[in-house]
């Protein structure tokens, strides 16, 4: 009998392993896979990217009106990827798949393959895929290709393969994702059915459970820990509230600028305070001062933090203000 129960006991525990092995642990590679660039550098421009021990970054030649895409190792050594030449442009950095994907001057999207260098087309000639997230194997955008406005970043919102075999509409109101956190694409629609007014929602990453939320007045929204970090223009107050919209709470007054959330730490630019760049934890404590010739566009890649100068120039520094370095 005591046997009977031993083998029983033995049977479930390999059952809940199994189920746990089969059903759960996809589950949990869906919510976290790759992300091709983190939400904080995402907010600001996606300029820098990390991927597979290099730091990917963008450089402007004041000379030569071009930009250049360029990696760097651990070591400090930089190394040229490509230039914008033929595309006129390199923004929105997403790094995937042994593939940097970016967007040029119209919103269409390129990649080139980082083992080869060599520069491709993603869609069609007339598609455009402004500021895309990619997470996984899809690409998530705003398709403006229906957008009088030649540079627009809102559009009916989509999603792609990376090797351009399928897409799938997931909204067909006008709207701009904001980001896809844990799952959920939290994205703002212009012109609500109800109030016509614009109003944020979450979804899930196939487009169901769209689900309107009481959100407003988001700027430069970053999402860590199941908080939402952002700053609010019309009250001039960075705030966090909850992902389910609880436990709203204001932590700085003051027009900051360039927000980035990263492993408990908030960076920030202090439009009032002549542009200097600050740090402060999530909680709002331990304030300090970074930089005092910072512009925005932060990026943090590890220890690191990618920033514009005052004078225009693109910068990086330790996340403790240390080791400044010129980009070139």
């Amino acid at each position: 009998m005591k046997r009977c129960k031993k083998y029983t006991f033995v049977i479930l525990v390999i059952g809940i392993i199994t189920f746990l092995t089969i059903h759960v642990r996809p589950m949990e590679a869906a919510e976290n896979q790759m992300y091709g660039n983190t939400c904080g550098n995402f907010q600001n421009a996606g300029w820098a990217a990390a991927y597979k021990g290099f730091q990917y970054y963008t450089v402007y030649d004041k000379a030569t009106f071009r930009v250049s895409l360029k990696r760097m190792d651990s070591k400090g050594n930089s190394e040229l990827i490509i230039t914008d030449k033929d595309i006129h442009g390199l923004q929105n950095l997403n790094v995937a798949n042994d593939s940097i994907y970016f967007n040029n001057g119209p919103n269409a999207l390129y990649k080139v393959d980082l083992k080869t260098k060599e520069l491709a087309r993603v869609g069609k000639e007339h598609e455009r895929f402004p500021r895309p997230v990619i997470v996984g194997d899809w690409a998530y955008y705003c398709d403006s290709s229906k957008i009088s406005r030649r540079n627009a970043v809102y559009g009916e919102l989509w999603r792609m393969k990376l090797d351009g075999t399928k897409k799938e509409q997931l909204d067909k109101r006008i709207g701009f994702i904001h980001w896809i956190d844990n799952g959920w694409i939290y994205y703002q629609v212009d012109a609500d059915n109800t109030s016509n007014m614009p109003a944020y929602y979450k979804m899930k990453l196939d487009g169901s459970c769209k689900t309107k939320m009481n959100f407003e007045r988001w700027n430069y929204p970053n999402f860590e820990g199941g908080w939402i970090y952002y700053q609010d223009r019309l009250l001039n107050a960075l705030y966090k509230v909850k992902v389910d919209g609880t436990s709203k709470t204001k932590m700085l007054v003051g027009e900051y600028t360039s927000i980035h959330v990263s492993n408990g730490w908030i960076y920030y630019v202090d439009e009032k305070d002549k542009g200097k760049l600050y740090k402060v934890r999530t909680n709002g404590k331990d304030k300090k001062l970074l930089s005092k010739d910072a512009n925005g566009a932060i990026q943090v890649l590890g220890d690191w933090i990618y920033y514009v100068g005052s004078d225009e120039n693109r910068y990086r520094m330790k996340i403790d203000g240390n080791n400044k370095t010129l980009l070139k």
